[in-house]
């Protein structure tokens, strides 16, 4: 988690560094606030603290097949808070990675069953 954290910030403090430089400054608002501690608590630590434990009880083969839901958890997150709108490829692509889950995970209960 160190270093998810560290990567992050090589990579952002270049960034956060232009946009200062720009003249645009962050508006310490209660909605700014909260965004930055949902972003620095949920997202970063809760989640990840999550996916370990995850990935601890299914294993690591399953566990990885769950990256490919960080899209459509964007695509829900998107339409609840900040007013986007559904529109038919979300579905499509939800529906595609789903799919594609669960066929992965079969085949590997599959191969687990038969080398029982």
């Amino acid at each position: 988690m160190t270093v998810i954290m560290a990567w992050g910030v090589l990579f952002l403090v270049p960034a956060w560094l232009w946009e200062a430089s720009t003249g645009r400054e962050l508006i310490l608002n209660a909605t700014n606030l909260m965004f930055l501690a949902y972003v620095a608590i949920a997202a970063s630590v809760f989640g990840m603290t999550l996916f370990n434990s995850g990935a601890v009880r299914v294993g690591p083969a399953t566990s990885g097949y769950f990256g490919n839901l960080y899209p459509v958890f964007a695509s829900v997150l998107a339409v609840l808070f900040l007013g986007e709108s559904f529109e038919w490829f979300h579905g499509a692509g939800g529906a595609m990675v789903l799919g594609g889950i669960y066929f992965a995970t079969m085949a590997q209960r599959k191969k687990a069953a038969a080398a029982e």
